[in-house]
């Protein structure tokens, strides 16, 4: 009898745990985006690499999860212009009808006409009207759509998007890959009033380049803030190639927080060599490919999965996986009971 009860007794806990594990693990919902970069080509008949934004896009779609969004750092086609940006969004479709938002970062190419590669006006204003559908909540009005923030739909994770290339409406003055003392004001007024677990910046130039390792002054003011703020990443493109570094003591200082710099530079863009690479090739991460990087967010930890496309003549594509990292939140608790911390592996580290 008093082992009959001792069974019922065990039976009811395990039931109990049970209906609190289910309960717990439904709040923990993980948040998964993708993140790439620079689909132009280097024809102006042809301004978008079609086939490999293509076949990029067909495998963004085969996920499982799918990503509740993508963001694109810049360089959509060779020039910008209403022609251009519509019919890059038009291959966007592919993604946007399956009901995965679109965020942008506006790049240098989308300012260049077809016969100047200057910084005009009037691509920055053609832009900011095709893609109307972008957040407009910027340092000011004449931002809209091209600075702006937005957050997770569970509040845990806060996005900042920059512009790294600009012109003022008003003076007319040309911000050539830096920032406008506008956005590095109002960008570190967001970091600081967030409450996000997890905060990622994205811009189309680097920070730190692998071709060139003077960082900017104003982008350099911009680590600094985003490292006093503890952003977990910044995404960035412009360089045609994949990079991923640690930023820490060991190159400056004052950079005590560990940011890490992905740089998913090309998804159709043409290829940089690799003797125009000034760095060690080891210590940046670097992959001379194709790329583009899935990104998982689950209570204190992000995890990256960057791939590379391999186009082989007669060959289906290939997809292999060239790197991948875990970033873990300092300071922070875990919200709720999460499956993924027993079955890590439920989110592929290869995809076919």
């Amino acid at each position: 009898m008093r082992a009959k009860r001792k069974n019922s007794r065990f039976l009811l806990l395990c039931g109990l745990i049970a209906a609190a594990i289910f309960l717990l693990s439904s709040q923990a919902e993980a948040l998964r985006f993708v993140m790439y970069a620079d689909s132009r080509s280097n024809n102006l008949e042809n301004p978008i690499d079609e086939q490999v934004l293509n076949l990029i896009n067909q495998k963004i779609l085969k996920l499982r999860p799918q990503p509740e969004f993508v963001i694109f750092a810049g360089d959509m086609a060779l020039r910008g212009g209403t022609e251009n940006f519509e019919r890059w969004k038009s291959l966007m479709k592919t993604v946007t009808d399956q009901g995965i938002q679109l965020y942008i970062a506006i790049g240098n190419h989308e300012f260049y006409q077809e016969d100047s590669s200057g910084l005009h006006l009037v691509n920055q204003q053609q832009f900011q009207e095709v893609f109307n559908f972008l957040p407009a909540n910027g340092p000011n009005d004449h931002y809209r759509h091209l600075a702006y923030t937005f957050t997770s739909a569970d509040g845990d994770s806060f996005f900042a998007v920059l512009a790294t290339y600009y012109v003022d409406p008003v003076t007319h003055k040309e911000y050539d890959g830096v920032l406008t003392p506008a956005q590095l004001t109002w960008v570190e007024n967001e970091l600081a009033n967030s409450t996000a677990t997890h905060k990622f910046v994205i811009a189309h130039r680097p920070v730190f380049s692998v071709q060139s390792q003077t960082p900017e002054p104003t982008l350099r003011e911009l680590w600094q803030i985003m490292d006093d703020n503890r952003v977990d990443i910044y995404f960035c493109g412009h360089e045609h190639l994949y990079s991923r570094k640690t930023i820490g003591p060991d190159v400056d200082p004052s950079y005590l927080n560990n940011v890490v710099q992905v740089l998913a530079g090309s998804c159709g863009a043409p290829l940089v060599s690799r003797e125009s690479v000034k760095v060690n090739m080891r210590q940046w991460n670097v992959r001379l490919t194709y790329n583009f990087s899935v990104v998982d967010v689950i209570d204190c930890r992000v995890k990256v999965r960057t791939y590379a496309l391999y186009v082989l003549s007669h060959e289906r594509p290939v997809f292999p996986l060239i790197d991948s990292f875990l970033r873990k939140t300092i300071n922070c608790l875990p919200q709720a009971f999460s499956w993924s911390r027993f079955f890590p592996r439920l989110m592929p580290d290869h995809i076919n």
